[in-house]
């Protein structure tokens, strides 16, 4: 949605990998994007001061999260994520997820942010409101897949230009 607000180019943690250095090199690119990389979010409080970047953080209730990762078998992914914390705030490793997350961005992230940083509640008249806001009454069946599930599919491109695989607009590769 943000992406597609501010003409950017969308990319999805799966376009980078989830790596870091990969992070660091679009930020030094002088590119408009938006990333979406909820894995990542355990080092966002690192990027380097820049007046062109803002953190975007979505609130969203726990018992809703809990359910989105059971319905897309996120236990793997979560257990990788929760290392992350764990290691560079001590967090216990039993608790979950969500938790860890919320605290660290609070406590500890959003303090020492030296990037623009903004709060959006998942059920917020901007997120609902948008057009291209699904509601779960409307992602039922087969006929609907969540464009990160589809690897950035031919039919996105063609709907979406903007929105594909970031590795197409590197310089020299």
């Amino acid at each position: 949605m943000l992406a597609q607000e501010f003409n950017f180019t969308w990319v999805d943690e799966t376009d980078i990998a989830n790596d870091w250095h990969e992070v660091y090199r679009l930020l030094g690119e002088n590119g408009s994007f938006v990333l979406q990389a909820p894995a990542l979010s355990s080092r966002i409080d690192l990027i380097p001061e820049n007046k062109d970047c803002a953190i975007v953080w979505i609130r969203r209730p726990k018992v809703e999260v809990v359910r989105s990762m059971e319905r897309i078998n996120w236990g793997i992914h979560e257990a990788q994520e929760k290392r992350a914390y764990v290691k560079r705030w001590g967090y216990p490793s039993t608790q979950h997820i969500w938790d860890v997350k919320k605290d660290a961005w609070e406590t500890k992230q959003k303090p020492s942010l030296k990037v623009d940083w903004y709060e959006i509640g998942y059920h917020s008249e901007y997120i609902e409101e948008h057009a291209l806001f699904k509601s779960k009454s409307s992602r039922v069946g087969r006929s609907w897949q969540n464009p990160k599930f589809t690897s950035h599919s031919n039919s996105l491109i063609k709907e979406d230009p903007m929105t594909a695989n970031i590795r197409r607009h590197y310089k020299g590769d």
